[in-house]
């Protein structure tokens, strides 16, 4: 069996959400056994983007002891199709704690390989808490099989998910958010088992906030920005449709102008030309030995609080303080991803 070790959070180091990415993309694979002690949205959406395009098949087993797994997130698999939802809770004296990620093949049954990390399904699970994991790649029949054993093995302490068991759990947790040690009074967040933050009142941090993205080669000088399908609820689109949405644009000189996303079939991403009555927006890419060059900005919307539908733009550089306060927050905030691996990827992120 071949064994790759992994540290995450070191310099330079590698993160679970990048392998799991990794392996995705390989297309070995078309299905995914998860079972882990505790999952937010932000880290279901990490594997979700993932696998995003692909026919893939996940069964998920998520622990409902101590009551940090969100109920949004057992809302949100329960109704997808690609999705098998099971559950966990062996509390009070002890608790379900796997971190397993089982990828394997309808078709080959030699492709076997498991993901094993000390990291939750959580943003700073998968992305910035300090873990250690490792990776064992079947290499023959026998060794698949000793993967789908241990599968078994913890399938065993699952059960379906019902709506009374949902009920119930909405219960907990919100009475178990309540009391959290370690939230603050004054504070509208709630600090969970990664130390991952929620609002208190249930809301999407992300909502009536910031949304940003690296500029890089967008088209027109930079002015056709494409946001990926992670941000399509944060810009107020809509998850399904691919009607185009008019929204207003304010930019620093205070003048609103219109502005249109559209969506575009070939990459699923949706694509919003900034006007160049936006200052700012006619020097997002400039020119190098007559070459244009990528931009060295990411482009920021944020509510407006004086008008609904219309977002504040403005720009800042990737080298810059600011830009690194954003990325820190984004993390923070729920939302934080690159639109692919590699030198050609954006970085973006919602507060």
């Amino acid at each position: 069996m071949e064994t790759s070790l992994y540290v995450q959070g070191g310099v330079g180091g590698t993160t679970f959400a990048d392998t799991i990415q990794e392996i995705v993309q390989e297309g070995k694979f078309d299905r995914l056994d998860v079972a882990v002690a505790y999952a937010t949205t932000g880290g279901v959406n990490i594997v979700l983007d993932a696998i995003e395009g692909r026919d893939f098949q996940i069964t998920w087993l998520l622990g409902l002891d101590d009551a940090i797994t969100q109920p949004s997130v057992l809302k949100l698999l329960w109704d997808r199709e690609d999705s098998l939802l099971n559950v966990c809770s062996l509390g009070p004296r002890r608790r379900f704690h796997p971190k397993v990620f089982r990828f394997w093949s309808s078709h080959n049954a030699k492709r076997s390989a498991l993901l094993l990390g000390s990291g939750n399904l959580t943003n700073h699970g998968l992305k910035r808490n300090a873990e250690a994991g490792a990776l064992l790649l079947a290499q023959t029949n026998n060794e698949a099989k000793q993967h789908r054993r241990a599968w078994n093995s913890l399938i065993s302490f699952g059960e379906n998910l019902s709506a009374e068991r949902l009920a119930e759990y909405e219960v907990e947790y919100k009475r178990a958010k309540k009391s959290r040690s370690k939230t603050s009074k004054k504070s509208k967040l709630a600090i969970l088992g990664d130390g991952e933050l929620e609002s208190k009142k249930d809301e999407p941090l992300a909502h009536n906030g910031v949304r940003w993205i690296d500029i890089r080669s967008a088209m027109a000088n930079g002015r056709e920005i494409e946001f990926p399908k992670a941000m399509t609820q944060y810009l107020g689109l809509p998850a399904q449709g691919k009607a185009p949405v008019e929204v207003s644009l304010r930019g620093k000189a205070g003048d609103v102008v219109a502005a249109t996303f559209k969506f575009r079939e070939d990459n699923g991403m949706w694509r919003i030309h900034i006007p160049k009555e936006i200052p700012g927006s006619d020097r997002l890419r400039m020119k190098a030995n007559g070459k244009l060059q990528p931009s060295t900005k990411a482009v920021l919307l944020s509510d407006d609080p004086t008008a609904e539908a219309t977002f504040l733009v403005s720009f800042v550089e990737l080298d810059s303080d600011e830009y690194k306060k954003l990325v820190v927050r984004a993390e923070d905030g729920k939302l934080s991803g690159r639109t692919k691996p590699g030198v050609g990827g954006r970085n973006y992120g919602v507060f």
